[in-house]
């Protein structure tokens, strides 16, 4: 008898010994694997995005999901293949080849580019979605996947992630305290081969470690609290041999930030903190003024500064505190207006600082300014001649890249992204089946620069297609060249009734 129970608890053995080895063998099958690391990551295009161009390879999101629908694990690495992090191979350049069948106007490349593989198999495409890249690592945000102690879902809140180029080595950085933080509160910034995630939430700028030496990733610092309004500089594109080594040698080497002077003044006071530091210091404090932070662009600060009802708007590239010292007067006769090094214009303020937008094109040492009043990019340059463009259309300013302001042009039919550096215009990309819902963004490839975004496809009646949002890139002539193959019958001519 005794014999007999231990053949029976043998072959039970065997039994789950060989499921065991079963699940773990389709595991293994199915588990992530990194792929080669891009021959070239010198050069870097598009960062802060939706889409990031490293020298010839473009990581981007491979859809959309609306956070707010995630459920509880679905979010987990490797558990979905929908809104990824994909990687394309851009190499041999973007060469739309439209559909012949539906004529000359008809720019969609049907074939598309199909070498796109995963690199990251999380959710990463939704309403607040950002990857850079710095090196050889890659950040992104997802929404969290964790539940609360009251058992509800967090996917409101932010993770940050970081991992190789080549999709290994994934690691969590950071998750938001707050729901639904907004995309102009963070920014990832390098200094050196250090890199550092910056978070503005609760009145509070933090800190946060993502590559340092001796320093633990998502070891977090506060540098201020009661903190009004932060700046970040916004590194989107860069070369490996660029100013980035030094970056604390020049504006974008700094996060920008004010506070009032006390709690029972209205009077503010600018500060800056050197990336890296995770420590604040005085930048401006000149008694019965107040500064107002407008922007970091092209490696100008902007920011405006009023004293006895008088403003003006001041962009600088200067980093000697020593500049900063005294009142209005001197600081307005620090640099004569119009120089290189720095521009002053009187400004009279008739909206917040949200309302403007400036930026610096220093090859003609001009001034780009957009108002929401009349909806107009006006151009100053350095001899004081002023130009104005699309006046009445621009609905509002999108990005800098490089010193070309990419723009919304009003809506309805005509609803367009266009483009303007100094007096050169880009042209223009229809914005009637780009998808809303996921952010544009920017690259530069070989000289030319091109939009990504997801094209809306209509769903097709009989034929069991549903719409789909497509990955795509769109150039100035109106091309359409997709990153996932879809079904041909989506593109079929129809017959006239």
């Amino acid at each position: 008898m005794k014999q007999k129970i231990g053949v029976i608890i043998l072959a039970a053995v065997l039994i789950l010994g060989g499921a065991l080895t079963a699940i773990l063998l389709t595991a293994s099958a199915n588990a992530f694997k990194p792929k080669d690391m891009p021959s070239d990551i010198s050069s870097v295009s598009g960062n802060g995005g939706t889409a990031v161009l490293v020298g010839s390879s473009l990581y981007f999101v491979d859809g959309y999901i609306d956070r707010t629908t995630i459920t509880y694990k679905q979010n987990e690495y490797n558990k979905t293949s929908d809104a990824n992090i994909k990687r394309v191979s851009l190499s041999g350049g973007i060469n739309p080849t439209p559909n012949a069948e539906r004529g000359e106007d008809f720019n969609l490349n049907v074939d598309a580019i199909n070498n796109a593989e995963v690199i990251v198999p999380k959710i990463v495409g939704t309403q607040t979605t950002a990857l850079w890249i710095f090196g050889d690592k890659l950040i992104y945000t997802t929404p969290n996947n964790q539940k609360n102690k009251n058992g509800a879902l967090q996917n409101t809140k932010l993770d940050f992630f970081v991992c190789e180029l080549t999709g290994a080595k994934n690691t969590r950085v950071w998750t938001t305290a707050t729901t639904d933080l907004a995309r102009e509160n963070f920014e990832v910034v390098p200094s050196g081969s250090e890199i550092y995630l910056y978070v503005y939430e609760e009145s509070k700028l933090k800190q946060i470690v993502i590559k340092a030496e001796d320093k633990k990733v998502g070891a977090t610092t506060v540098i201020a609290e009661d903190v009004s309004v932060v700046k970040f500089p916004k590194i989107k594109s860069y070369n490996a041999s660029a100013k980035l080594e030094n970056a604390a040698d020049y504006v974008m080497g700094f996060v920008y930030y004010s506070k009032l002077r006390d709690e029972n003044s209205s009077e503010t006071i600018l500060y800056r903190s050197k990336i890296g530091s995770g420590s604040g210091e005085v930048l401006a404090n000149s008694v019965q003024t107040s500064y107002e932070l407008v922007n970091i662009s092209a490696g100008y600060l902007t920011f405006k500064s009023t004293k006895d009802a008088t403003t003006n708007l001041v962009m600088t590239d200067e980093t000697d505190l020593e500049k900063y010292k005294g009142d209005q007067t001197e600081l307005t006769k620090m640099v004569a207006p119009n120089s290189a090094s720095q521009l002053i214009f009187p400004e009279t303020p008739t909206k917040s600082a949200g309302a403007y937008f400036y930026s610096f094109i220093s090859e003609t040492n001009s001034l780009i300014k957009y108002e929401e009043t009349g909806n107009v990019l006006t151009i100053k340059e350095g001899d004081g001649n002023v130009k104005k463009y699309a006046e009445g259309l621009v609905s509002s300013v999108l990005t800098v890249l490089d010193n070309v302001i990419f723009y919304d042009k009003n809506g309805g039919e005509s609803a367009a992204i266009s483009a303007l550096s100094s007096d050169e215009a880009w042209g223009e990309v229809s914005s009637a089946n780009i998808f809303s819902g996921l952010t544009k963004n920017f690259f530069k490839l070989s000289g030319e620069y091109y939009v990504f975004g997801l094209y809306s496809i209509a769903a097709v009646e009989g034929e069991e297609l549903p719409a789909v949002d497509v990955p795509a890139i769109f150039d100035k002539n109106g091309n359409v060249i997709l990153l996932r193959s879809v079904d041909e019958n989506y593109f079929a001519e129809t017959e006239e009734v």
